[in-house]
C-alpha cells in the first residue's frame, strides 16, 4: 500500500465546535441561510463577520474537501496549471515538486507574490527570487 502525505489541514475540536486549520491560517465561513461561503483567513487577522467553528457533521464534510483542493491549481476550477515553457517556470516546477509547496508557500519563503511565480512558469523570474529559490534547492 503507498504512503499517504499527512494533510497539514486539521480539525481542531473547541468548546464552541470544531474549527478547520492549517499552518498559519484558519478556515471561516460566511453564512446566508443554507449557503456557506469559506475562505481561508490567515490566523490573526479579525474575522469581520465569519465564523471559524463548525459542527461536527460540518467539519466532517469540509475537512476531506478542503485537503483535496489544496492540490487543485487556484483560479483553474481544479485543473493542472499548464507545463511550464521556460527555464525559470522548470525550476519553479523542479522546487514545487522537491519541497513539496505550493506556489504560495514557496512565493513566501522567497519573498515573491504567488503571480510573480505564476507569470514566470511561462516568462522569467526577477533574479533575487531565482537566486532564492536555488538556494533552497541548494543549486
Amino acid at each position: 500500500m503507498a504512503s499517504r502525505k499527512l494533510s497539514p489541514i486539521q480539525a481542531v475540536s473547541s468548546s464552541a465546535g470544531f474549527r478547520i486549520e492549517r499552518p498559519g491560517a484558519r478556515y471561516v465561513a460566511q453564512r446566508s441561510g443554507e449557503e456557506y461561503r469559506g475562505a481561508w483567513l490567515p490566523a490573526d487577522e479579525p474575522l469581520r463577520g465569519a465564523a471559524e467553528t463548525f459542527t461536527e457533521g460540518e467539519a466532517r464534510l469540509l475537512l476531506p474537501l478542503l485537503r483535496d483542493m489544496a492540490g487543485m491549481a487556484a483560479g483553474k476550477g481544479g485543473r493542472p496549471a499548464a507545463e511550464p515553457t521556460t527555464p525559470d517556470g522548470e525550476l519553479i516546477a523542479r522546487a514545487l515538486k522537491r519541497l513539496g509547496l505550493t506556489a504560495e508557500e514557496l512565493g513566501e519563503r522567497i519573498g515573491a507574490h504567488k503571480s510573480v511565480l505564476s507569470r514566470a512558469r511561462h516568462g522569467e523570474l526577477p533574479e533575487k527570487h531565482r537566486k532564492a529559490i536555488r538556494l533552497l534547492l541548494n543549486v
